[in-house]
C-alpha cells in the first residue's frame, strides 16, 4: 500500500518497483538451486565461472564439525553374519569378531574419500547464507537449472535435498555384503546433517570420484546471477564481462534491502 502523504517522485518509485517485482514473481524459480559465491583473491571463483564448472569438495573441508557423522547398528547376529562371511571370503587375514564394526567403518570411510560434493541451496534471499558464503552480502549468488539427466554434465538427478536431524544416521553392518552397492547406500550419510543447520535448506550435488575436482555444467544451465546488496560496481562488471565472453547468457540481478523491514528482495539489472 501506498501512502498518499508521501512525495510523488517517491510514489512513482515504489510503484515502479512494486510492478517490477511482481514480474519478478512470475518467474518459476521451483526448479532453481543456488550456489552462493565469494570473490577470492586467486581468482578461482571468476575462472570457474569462466569455465562452467563448480568445485567438489572432499568432506574433510567442510565447516560442520558433525559432517558425515554416523553410528552403526550393534545388533550381535549382524555382526556375526559379517564375521563368518569375510573369514570365509578372506581366510589369509586374522579377524577378530569384536573388530568388524571398525573394520565395517574403515570401509565406509575409504568409500567417503570418494565423494565429491557441491552444495546448494533453495533460496537465493536467505540474508544467513549470503552473510556466511557471500563474503558479507559483497559477493554473488549463480542460480541453475539443471537438466534432470545428463551423462557428462552436472544434472537435477545427482542432486539430493539435504536432511536434518538430532542424531547421527545408523548404518547397516550388511550393507557390507555387496560392496558395488556401497556408494549409493552412502547418499543418504552424505546428506544428512545436524539439525541446527535447517535454517540453510541445502540441497548436494555428490559425485563418485569427483572428491576435489570440478564438474561441468552447461552454460545454458546457467539462469541468473544475483549479486549481492554490497557487491562492488566494477565486480558486476567483470562478471557481465566475463559471462558475455564465455557464452553465458544468465539475467542479471541484484538483491536489495526492503524499507522498514528485516528482508531482502530481488531487483532486475546489475
Amino acid at each position: 500500500m501506498i501512502s498518499r502523504n508521501r512525495d510523488p517522485f517517491a510514489i512513482d518509485a515504489e510503484r515502479e518497483r512494486e510492478e517490477e517485482q511482481e514480474a519478478l514473481g512470475k518467474i518459476d524459480r521451483s526448479r532453481y538451486v543456488y550456489k552462493f559465491r565469494s570473490f577470492d583473491s586467486k581468482g578461482f571463483t571468476l575462472d570457474a565461472l569462466a569455465a562452467s564448472h563448480l568445485w567438489c569438495s572432499h568432506f574433510q573441508s567442510f565447516n560442520d564439525i558433525f559432517e558425515f557423522r554416523f553410528d552403526y547398528d550393534r545388533h550381535p547376529e549382524k555382526t556375526d553374519e559379517m564375521f563368518e562371511l569375510w573369514r570365509r571370503d578372506f581366510p589369509q587375514k586374522s579377524i577378530s569378531r569384536k573388530m568388524v564394526p571398525i573394520h565395517g567403518i574403515e570401509i565406509l570411510k575409504l568409500a567417503l574419500d570418494d565423494f565429491g560434493i557441491c552444495c546448494f541451496a533453495k533460496d537465493p534471499l536467505n540474508p544467513l547464507m549470503w552473510a556466511y558464503y557471500a563474503e558479507s552480502h559483497s559477493g554473488m549468488c549463480l542460480g541453475f537449472e539443471f537438466s534432470d539427466r545428463d551423462q557428462d554434465h552436472l544434472a537435477a538427478n545427482s542432486i539430493f535435498d539435504v536432511q536434518y536431524a538430532k542424531t547421527p544416521l545408523v548404518f547397516d553392518l550388511l550393507m557390507l555384503k555387496d560392496r558395488p552397492s556401497i556408494p549409493a547406500k552412502l547418499i543418504p550419510f552424505v546428506t544428512t546433517k545436524h539439525e541446527i543447520w535447517r535454517h540453510e535448506a541445502e540441497c548436494r550435488y555428490v559425485g563418485v570420484k569427483k572428491a576435489k575436482h570440478p564438474v561441468a555444467y552447461r552454460k545454458e544451465a546457467l539462469k541468473e546471477v544475483i549479486f549481492g546488496a554490497k557487491t562492488p560496481i566494477e565486480t558486476r562488471a567483470k562478471v557481465k564481462e566475463i559471462c558475455e565472453s564465455n557464452g553465458l547468457t544468465p539475467r542479471f540481478r541484484s538483491v536489495i534491502l526492503n524499507a522498514w523491514s528485516y528482508t531482502l528482495d530481488i531487483a532486475e539489472g546489475a
